[in-house]
C-alpha cells in the first residue's frame, strides 16, 4: 500500500503520537500525508497557544495569525503574566537582608539590584511609549474575530523571605508589571472588536492580581467593550487597589468603581469569580448591587468583600433560579443586626444551591466565624455543603456557628496572593 492510499484514520492515529519535530517531518514525507494530517496538526499545536509578555512571543503569535492554514486555528490563548522583574528584585532584596553582616557581598547584591532595576524601568518605558503589545494584540484579534478563552498565569514567590513582613511592599511594587498583560489585552479587545467567551486565571498558577489604578486606564474604551463583554460567559477578576485616600486623591463624587462598570456590561455571565480589595473605594459591592443585574449566573465566587446581608441577597437574587455553586472567602458580613446564622437560613430558603462554600469569613466586629462539629474536633474555618440535603444541613449548621478572635485579621488576606506557601485552613465537607 502506497503512502497516497493510506486511510485518513490511520494517518491521524499515527500522527497523534508524534512530537512536534517528528510531526513536521511526517507531514513533509508526501503531499497526501500533508493534507490528511493538516487538521490534526492544526488542532494539536495551534488551537491552544501559550505566550510570555515579550516582543518575540507577541511577534510569533502575529506571524501565526497570518498563516493561511493555521492563522484562524487559535481557540485558547494562555498568557504568562508573571512579573519576572519584580520577583527577581524581591529575591535580591532578600539576599541583601540575609547578607546584611557581610558588607562586601551586600554591595555586590546592590550592584546587581541596580542593574536589574534599570532593565525593569527600561521595559516599563518601552511598553508605555510604544504600546507595542496593544498594537500587536489588536492586529491579531482583528484577524481572529473571536476566541474561546484567554487565561492569565502568574507564578508566585517561592517563600516568605526574611523581608516577608513587608510583603505589602512587594504587592505594590509588582502591580504595574503584573497588571500590564491583562489591561493591554482588554484594550486590544476593545480596539479590535473580537468576541471572547472566557477571561480567566489559571487554576494553579494564580498568584496575581490586577491594579485597579491600571485598570482605570481603559475607562475611555468601555463603550467599545460592550459587545465583547456581553458575550462573556466566564470572568475572573482579582483586583487590588493600594492607592491611599489622601486629600486631593479621592475618587470623583458619583464615579462608579471600574469593576462595577465592567461587571454591569457582562450581562450573560454564567461564572463569576471576583476578588476585590481597595484602600480607596469602600462601597464597591453596594454599587455592584445597584448597577449589575446578572440573571444567568450558575457559579459565583466572592472574595475579600465587605457585604451586608440584604445587598448580598439582592446581588444573587436575579440569578437565583440558575445559581448552583456559591463560594464566600474572606468575606466580612458588616451588619450589626443580621448575623451569619441568618445568612445561612436565607441561603437555605431562598436559593437552590447544589454547593456552598465558606472559607475564613468574618463578623462585623472582624472576628472569625467558625463552624462547630458534632464530634470533639475543634471548630472549622472552612466548610463546604453539597448534596441533596444541603438545605437541611445549612439550617442545622446555622445553630452551631461560633465567633472568636482566632486567626489573622481579615485584611492580611489581601497581600497573600503572590506567595506560594500561603496557608489555607482545611475545609470540612458536609454532604
Amino acid at each position: 500500500m502506497g503512502l497516497a492510499t493510506l486511510p485518513t484514520e490511520l494517518v491521524e492515529t499515527i500522527a497523534s503520537h508524534l512530537s512536534l519535530p517528528d510531526f513536521r517531518c511526517f507531514r513533509l514525507t508526501s503531499p497526501p500525508l500533508n493534507r490528511q494530517s493538516l487538521q490534526l496538526f492544526r488542532s494539536r499545536f495551534f488551537r491552544r497557544r501559550s505566550i510570555t509578555w515579550t516582543t518575540e512571543d507577541l511577534r510569533c503569535l502575529l506571524d501565526i495569525s497570518w498563516h493561511p492554514d493555521f492563522g484562524l486555528a487559535l481557540h485558547d490563548l494562555v498568557v504568562d503574566a508573571t512579573p519576572k522583574y519584580a520577583i527577581q528584585l524581591w529575591d535580591l532584596k532578600n539576599k541583601m537582608y540575609e547578607s546584611r553582616h557581610d558588607s562586601g557581598l551586600k554591595t555586590l547584591y546592590w550592584m546587581e539590584y541596580d542593574l536589574l532595576n534599570e532593565k525593569a524601568d527600561n521595559s516599563f518605558r518601552y511598553w508605555n511609549e510604544t504600546r507595542h503589545d496593544q498594537q500587536t494584540l489588536t492586529a491579531i484579534f482583528q484577524r481572529l474575530k473571536q476566541i474561546n478563552s484567554i487565561t492569565f498565569c502568574y507564578d508566585g514567590v517561592h517563600r516568605w523571605y526574611g523581608f516577608g513582613n513587608h510583603k505589602d511592599k512587594y504587592c505594590e511594587s509588582s502591580q504595574n508589571e503584573m497588571s500590564r498583560p491583562f489591561v493591554s489585552t482588554l484594550a486590544a479587545i476593545a480596539a479590535s472588536g473580537i468576541l471572547v467567551h472566557e477571561l480567566s486565571v489559571h487554576k494553579e498558577r494564580n498568584h496575581g492580581a490586577i491594579s485597579v489604578g491600571r485598570l482605570e486606564s481603559i475607562s475611555p474604551l468601555l463603550p467599545r467593550l460592550d459587545c465583547a463583554l456581553e458575550t462573556l460567559s466566564a470572568l475572573k477578576l482579582d483586583l487590588r487597589d493600594w492607592r491611599r485616600p489622601t486629600e486631593g486623591f479621592e475618587p470623583p463624587p458619583g464615579k462608579l468603581p471600574i469593576a462595577v462598570r465592567i461587571l454591569s456590561r457582562c450581562r450573560n455571565l454564567r461564572k463569576l469569580e471576583l476578588s476585590w480589595f481597595s484602600t480607596l473605594e469602600r462601597n464597591m459591592f453596594t454599587q455592584a448591587v445597584k448597577h449589575c443585574h446578572l440573571t444567568t449566573l450558575e457559579v459565583c465566587r466572592l472574595e475579600l468583600l465587605h457585604v451586608n446581608l440584604e445587598d448580598l441577597m439582592a446581588f444573587l437574587g436575579p440569578s437565583k433560579k440558575n445559581l448552583r455553586d456559591l463560594s464566600l472567602t474572606h468575606v466580612v458580613l458588616r451588619d450589626v443586626d443580621s448575623q451569619w446564622p441568618e445568612l445561612l437560613r436565607r441561603f437555605a430558603t431562598e436559593l437552590h444551591l447544589q454547593r456552598l462554600s465558606f472559607m475564613s469569613v468574618f463578623s462585623h466586629t472582624s472576628e472569625n466565624v467558625a463552624f462547630l462539629d458534632s464530634t470533639s474536633e475543634p471548630p472549622w474555618f472552612g466548610i463546604q455543603f453539597s448534596g441533596p440535603k444541603i438545605r437541611e444541613k445549612l439550617l442545622e449548621h446555622a445553630e452551631t456557628l461560633v465567633i472568636g478572635d482566632w486567626g489573622a485579621p481579615w485584611h492580611h488576606a489581601s497581600t497573600a496572593y503572590p506567595f506560594e506557601n500561603h496557608h489555607r485552613p482545611p475545609i470540612k465537607i458536609v454532604e
